[in-house]
């Protein structure tokens, strides 16, 4: 009875301790791999359930250092991807582009956060500008594959923020972002037929009994990140973003032979 639960329970785990550490990732591990076991959108829908405790466990921590006011561009930015996201999701043709996408991302975010260890203040216009195109692409690919990490990262680690800022921000915007995901599930279920609703009974079903796992991976992962200091959590991020990159591109030509 457990044993289909093993793996997924495994791959959950060790996302959520990521995620405790870094402040993100849950979605970009967790989907890597169990889109090897399930079909893409049962493993989005799964993932983005579980993913709300990991989030608010994570952030609960750090929740004095949220900077609400400066992350509405990336917010605003979020809701438009996320809409325009919903009428991808429902089609499978487009997955394995999407995580070559994901991956390309991770790239360019890693190497953009190790030959720049701080970035130059940007103006109030040209960094709302940017958090609100960073945030599309962070909005369109949370709601097409649960990865919306490298977009986020890219525009937080910009700014001249702490260490619990980088984190606790970071879990913001997923958090929101989570929030109107589901809302925007929602309203789909209720206008589809129930052979096409996303968050189906047995998807929310799988979702709790991966629960505990979650569970004890985001408590070692913040444990973790008390710690690591703020250089080393950039040089965590960074390494990170490199190796998912090369494991979704891997993962991805290996599901698709």
């Amino acid at each position: 009875m457990l044993l289909p639960y093993a793996v997924p329970a495994l791959v959950v785990f060790g996302a959520a301790v990521v995620q405790g550490v870094t402040g993100f990732a849950f979605g970009i591990v967790s989907m890597v791999f169990l889109t090897l076991l399930w079909q893409p959108q049962q493993a989005n829908v799964v993932v983005s359930l579980l993913a709300m405790y990991s989030i608010c466990h994570a952030a609960w921590g750090v929740k004095h250092a949220i900077r609400w006011r400066q992350l509405g561009p990336l917010m605003a930015g979020n809701l438009l991807g996320l809409w325009i996201s919903v009428q991808v999701l429902v089609s499978h043709d487009l997955a394995d582009l999407l995580r070559y996408l994901v991956a390309i991302a991770c790239l360019l975010v890693a190497l953009q956060n190790w030959l720049v260890r701080e970035h130059p203040a940007a103006s109030p216009r040209g960094n709302g500008v940017l958090g609100l195109v960073a945030g599309t692409l962070a909005g369109f690919l949370s709601g097409a594959t649960s990865t919306s990490g490298p977009p986020t990262v890219w525009w937080i680690y910009r700014q001249p923020w702490s260490r619990d800022e980088l984190k606790a921000n970071t879990l913001a915007v997923f958090l929101l972002t989570g929030i109107a995901k589901l809302g925007l599930w929602i309203v789909h279920d209720l206008r589809a037929a129930p052979a096409a609703h996303l968050l189906a009974p047995a998807r929310c079903v799988t979702a709790v009994g991966l629960l505990p796992a979650v569970m004890l991976g985001s408590l070692c992962g913040v444990a973790v990140f008390r710690r690591v200091d703020r250089d080393q959590l950039r040089r965590a991020v960074c390494a990170l973003l490199v190796v998912m990159a090369a494991v979704i591109v891997v993962t991805t030509l290996r599901h698709g032979r």
